[in-house]
Formats: structure tokens, sequence, C-alpha cells
């Protein structure tokens, strides 16, 4: 993955580890819509730009094959 993404999905990970375990921290309205946010950018990318890449590419390579 690159570098983004990764930063993305640590910055998740690190929300979602404060927010299992440390029963002070709050997050602000802003702050939780972002992380819903880049949740769904992250689902996005992982299963739905995937698969349309794959199918782009299979298309592709079957127009090569034709005459």
């Amino acid at each position: 993955i690159d570098d983004n993404l990764f930063n993305w999905a640590d910055a998740l990970r690190l929300a979602g580890n404060d927010a299992a375990h440390d029963l002070d921290v709050t997050f602000s309205s802003e702050d939780a819509q972002d992380i819903i946010n880049f949740t769904y950018a992250i689902i996005d990318y992982v299963f739905t730009y995937r698969k349309k890449f794959e199918e782009f590419k299979n298309r592709k390579n079957s127009n090569a094959l034709q005459p």
C-alpha cells in the first residue's frame, strides 16, 4: 500500500485503540466524522477500486488480444 493509505490506517488504528482502552478519551464530532470518512475511503480503495482496476486490466488485455 502507498504511504498515504498506510498513514490513514495507522491513524485509525490508534484512534480505535484510544476509544477501546481509554475510558476518558473523547473525540470531537469533526474527528469522529473524519474517522468514518477515512474508514470508508480505505474500504473503497481495498474492496471497490482494486476490483475495478482488475476489471479494467482484464478488458485491456482482452482488447489487445483481439484482431
